[in-house]
C-alpha cells in the first residue's frame, strides 16, 4: 500500500502509537527520500525529531539513544498538554521543511508535568552499518511480510497491525 500510494507526498507526520509502524515509516521515508517527523507521548513526557533523508541519521540510528520509557499509553495514558507540546513541535518542523527554511533538526524531549525540556543534536549519530540510511540500505521493515493492513472505509487512512 505505501509504495503504491505514498511516494508522492512531501512529508510524513508521525501520529502512530507503536515502534513497528514507526520503523516501517522510517524505511519507507528513507527509501523514497521523504522527510518524516517523529512524535511520541507517554503520560506527561514528549519526544519529537525531524528525520531528513540525506541530511540526518534515521530513526534506527537514533533508537539506542532515545530515552528509555518503560511505561506505555495502555498502562499510564497521556495528558493533553504533552500531546499539544509534541504536535506543536512537529508542526514547527513541518512548516520549516515545507517552506524550505534552513534549520538543524534536533531531538526534543521533555516532561510537561515536571517542566523539563531538552534538545539534543543528533547529526553525528549515523551508524555506518544501518540497514535504512547507510550506503548499503536494505530497508528490512519494508520487506517484513507478516505486517497486516486494512484500508479504513470512507477515508484515506490505513491501519497497520
Amino acid at each position: 500500500f505505501l509504495e503504491t500510494h505514498g511516494t508522492e507526498v512531501d512529508l510524513i507526520l508521525d501520529a502512530t502509537d507503536n515502534f513497528d509502524t514507526r520503523l516501517l515509516v522510517n524505511d519507507f521515508a528513507y527509501k523514497y527520500n521523504i522527510p518524516w517527523i517523529y512524535g511520541g507521548v507517554v503520560q506527561s513526557t514528549y519526544i519529537e525529531a525531524a528525520f531528513i533523508p540525506g541530511q540526518t541519521p534515521c530513526f534506527n540510528c537514533l533508537m539506542p539513544q532515545l530515552p528509555v520509557i518503560n511505561m506505555t499509553c495502555d498502562t499510564v495514558g497521556v495528558i493533553q498538554p504533552a500531546v499539544t507540546m509534541t504536535t506543536s513541535l512537529q508542526t514547527r518542523d513541518a512548516l520549516k521543511i515545507l517552506t524550505e527554511t534552513p534549520f538543524t533538526p534536533k531531538l526534543t524531549y521533555g516532561d510537561i508535568w515536571e517542566g523539563t525540556h531538552y534538545t539534543f543534536g543528533f547529526s553525528r549519530m549515523f551508524k555506518a552499518d544501518c540497514h535504512t540510511c547507510s550506503e548499503h540500505a536494505t530497508y528490512p521493515h519494508l520487506n517484513h511480510t507478516d505486517l497486516q493492513f486494512a484500508t479504513l472505509c470512507g477515508r484515506d487512512t490505513v491501519q497497520y497491525n
